[in-house]
């Protein structure tokens, strides 16, 4: 897993661990 320290980047993986999309 990658840490990145981008809140764009956190949502979007947010958005694809709850969403199961990638946007």
């Amino acid at each position: 897993m990658k840490r990145k320290c981008n809140i764009q980047d956190n949502t979007k993986d947010k958005l694809t661990r709850e969403g199961g999309s990638t946007v």
